[in-house]
């Protein structure tokens, strides 16, 4: 069985950890059927049944409980392997992303065969990215040092009683207590359980402040899409959590 390495790459916007195999990168494909808040048992059954077609191999990869034995896909399989995905079935702030990978592999296929090539275009609607609250001012690179970012592990996530906009998370961020942070994320999170077991990424070090009578302790790092029909919120988190505890410095 291999044994490999765990790096990060990017992968349509978002940052994936890939293994080298026989010249090749693969994904460990659990993590991020998990994030995309699917069934694991559901999808790995789906997978196994047909090996040979998504190409899965077992190798050898680090956690933070020690090396395991991980069911890892090509990286150029997950185009197809999202393809195959009910939308409606994801997180909803992956729907349109989700939806787009599909479009896409649907033109590729009709136009390789309907033209004999497939050439890939520009998405427009792609949007940028932004955190959350918004700068307006260019910020040096003395004062950008200062914040310090780091993962979260999700303990508990509820809604605050008092708030509409707000979820409270109870986070493990490698300190001697949990920590409290409010986030005005609700109503993209609905199911604020769901979010339980997550690696997110904070910023440590910002001053206490309270919000709805509870003490926030620092600020969960996210991303607001717009294609022109609404606002998409995604937190910003680790695919491959088991390898990256919580409380780990980001810089």
């Amino acid at each position: 069985m291999a044994k490999a390495t765990l790096s990060p790459v990017q992968f349509h916007g978002s940052t994936i950890f890939v293994v080298t195999h026989k010249g090749e990168p693969y994904a460990p494909i659990k993590p991020i059927v998990e994030d995309m808040g699917l069934d694991w048992r559901t999808q790995q059954r789906k997978i196994t049944s047909n090996k040979n077609r998504w190409g899965m191999v077992i190798m050898t990869t680090p956690s933070a409980s020690g090396n395991q034995d991980t069911l890892c896909m090509p990286v150029r399989k997950l185009p197809a392997f999202f393809a195959s995905i009910n939308p409606n079935k994801v997180r909803p702030e992956l729907r349109d992303r989700i939806r787009l990978y599909q479009d896409e592999c649907d033109d590729a296929l009709w136009n390789y065969w309907t033209k004999g090539q497939a050439t890939r275009k520009p998405k427009a609607a792609l949007p940028a990215v932004e955190l959350e609250p918004q700068l307006t001012e260019k910020v040096d690179f003395d004062t950008f040092c200062k914040v310090k970012m780091k993962t979260a592990r999700v303990i508990d996530c509820k809604f605050v009683e008092k708030s509409k906009k707000l979820l409270q998370f109870t986070l493990d961020c490698g300190e001697a207590q949990p920590r409290t942070i409010l986030s005005g994320i609700r109503k993209w999170y609905s199911e604020p359980e769901k979010l339980i077991g997550r690696t997110v990424i904070i910023a440590a070090n910002l001053a206490p402040r309270k919000i709805a009578g509870i003490e926030s302790q620092g600020m969960i790092l996210s991303s607001i899409t717009d294609d022109g029909e609404g606002e998409t919120l995604s937190m910003l988190t680790v695919m491959e959590p088991d390898s990256i505890p919580g409380g780990s410095e980001i810089g």
